[in-house]
């Protein structure tokens, strides 16, 4: 199985995140070769190593957040001491 197949099979399974022997049984290989297939998904991107065992194959999420203005954060933290 190539690296193309071994994505569709995990794309299809529905779920963004699994662990290695997750994917070595819905692949059919053993857990180090698994190991090897996701880490080889990862460097070319298709998927994320979440931490060790855990890989994220979902849909990418865009965890670019702008800052509140700083106007807003003081205003919060200081609302209390206004009212004393």
């Amino acid at each position: 199985m190539n690296a193309t197949q071994a994505y569709a099979r995990l794309s299809r399974l529905g779920v963004p995140a699994l662990r290695t022997y997750d994917a070595a049984a819905a692949l059919g290989i053993a857990v180090s070769a698994a190991s090897v297939t996701l880490a080889r998904l990862a460097r070319a991107g298709l998927i994320r190593r979440v931490r060790a065992g855990l890989w994220w194959v979902g849909e990418a999420l865009d965890l670019n957040v702008e800052d509140p203005p700083i106007e807003d954060v003081i205003e919060l933290v200081f609302a209390g001491e206004a009212a004393e």
